[in-house]
């Protein structure tokens, strides 16, 4: 792929109108937005965490201890998620963590395949003086964790751990609001080595505080909205009749490599290579990480004029974001957001294929996904009935007294389908003291392709 030119997407100046390289519709700025992240110079900006940060989370960690009455933490990260929460406290890779209340942490990073891949690892400890944790051990699963915790000495410990229970940003599907589909294996296995010890799930705890974003996780994270608005218009301009889904796609993520991010959504097998005819509607959504801190953006374009059901979710979707935005402030507890939100696709009868808006790094939500889907796809509910007590699975509902505060990213994510018409958008905010800064322009609303 030859290399794309660099575009100046966003004329100079709060408020300025976004440039029209595409036919998206072209909504004014909302009064909160913020003009910062819209710089160009962002696209060359490659904000990186330090040691001071580092210490910072320590502390945020150790305080946790104190509050919790906890003599360390095993810290692991979930699996099918977003989320990398023991990179959290190592900075690279997905390790599982042991912070003790005083010493340094230990990190155990399984799944290195060869020699070679734990030597070359080893060798960047040498290169990157400033890496977080010094001590990493490889391979050794669960025992060797066990293992370490009893070298120890802790006794009868409180250990506070991640993955006890359902409580996981993503990752675990529930029945009914009932027993999780998924939880960590590898916590279950170290209670089974250690059952001296009293493990407590910290996951409630620790949530709310790390995801309230420090000044230098904050540059990453306008560097991803950023990035996610670029791929936003170039996948808008590379999308047309005739062509491919698949290219406009290529084009987009090629620029999020090129500027120091990365996506893990060009990839996807999802995406259609079939040239695209102008009854269609395409939705997809780019996933955008500048170190370990996301953002997001959902897209719809719609190739031809749409369809009267297809205008009634567009419709909805664009009410549903509008009602978010005014009601995102410091206090709004999640099931109140969730409330605010749905009316729109509630008055269509509308199912929901993902949660209308949800944390980012950590991913939280308490939307219900695919709560009304037999609606859409009746055959779901004879498949499913003798499984499920004639219930539907759907996505959980934890979290909904999480309030929340100055500095936490969220992305308001309105979706709806009917039938074969489905509706999906995504854009970035962030809470702050009286209310919400949009960390996006073009996402937010449907993308209408003309020739």
């Amino acid at each position: 792929m030859a290399p794309l030119d660099r575009r100046t997407f966003f004329a100079a100046g709060a408020g300025a109108s976004l440039i029209a390289a595409s036919t998206s519709f072209a909504a004014p700025l909302h009064k909160g937005h913020s003009p910062d992240w819209r710089d160009e110079s962002w696209t060359n900006r490659y904000p990186q965490l330090s040691l001071k940060e580092r210490d910072r989370r320590l502390e945020l960690a150790r305080k946790l201890m104190v509050a919790e009455g906890l003599d360390c933490l095993v810290i692991a990260s979930p699996t099918q998620s977003h989320d990398f929460v023991g990179h959290y406290f190592s900075n690279e890779a997905t390790p599982t963590v042991i912070i003790p209340k005083g010493g340094e942490p230990i990190a155990f990073q399984d799944n290195v395949s060869s020699p070679t891949a734990q030597r070359d690892f080893e060798l960047a400890q040498a290169l990157y003086p400033e890496r977080w944790i010094k001590d990493w051990r490889f391979n050794e699963g669960a025992p060797g964790i066990a293992s370490a915790l009893s070298e120890m000495g802790l006794g009868k410990a409180r250990v506070g751990c991640t993955g006890l229970t359902a409580l996981w940003p993503v990752s675990p599907y529930m029945v009914n609001g009932g027993a999780p589909w998924n939880k960590l294996p590898l916590t279950h296995s170290l209670m089974t080595l250690l059952p001296q010890f009293e493990w407590v799930d910290v996951w409630s705890s620790l949530l709310p505080a790390i995801a309230v974003k420090s000044g230098e996780e904050l540059e990453q994270y306008k560097k991803a909205a950023h990035l996610a608005e670029r791929a936003t218009q170039l996948f808008f301009d590379n999308l047309r009749v005739g062509g491919t889904e698949a290219d406009a796609m290529a084009h987009a993520a090629y620029d999020i490599f090129r500027h120091g991010a990365w996506t893990p959504s060009g990839g996807s097998p999802y995406i259609s290579t079939r040239p695209l005819a102008e009854s269609d509607v395409v939705t997809n959504e780019i996933i955008v990480y500048v170190g370990a801190t996301e953002a997001q953006a959902g897209w719809t374009s719609c190739m031809g004029q749409p369809g009267v059901t297809m205008t009634k979710l567009i419709d909805a979707a664009h009410m549903s974001y509008e009602l978010g935005l005014r009601a995102v402030r410091p206090g709004l507890a999640l099931r109140e957001l969730q409330e605010i939100m749905s009316p729109p696709f509630r008055k269509l009868n509308a199912w929901n294929n993902a949660p209308l808006f949800h944390g980012l790094s950590p991913i939280f939500t308490n939307g219900q996904t695919s709560r009304f889907v037999e609606q859409g796809i009746p055959s779901l509910r004879q498949r499913y009935f003798s499984k499920h007590d004639g219930e539907l699975p759907y996505s959980p509902t934890f979290g909904a007294d999480i309030k929340l505060q100055p500095g936490m990213a969220i992305h308001l994510e309105p979706n709806g389908q009917i039938g074969r018409d489905k509706v999906f958008l995504g854009a970035n905010l962030l809470v702050t003291a009286d209310g919400a800064e949009e960390y996006s322009a073009s996402s937010r609303r449907v993308h209408m392709q003309t020739a």
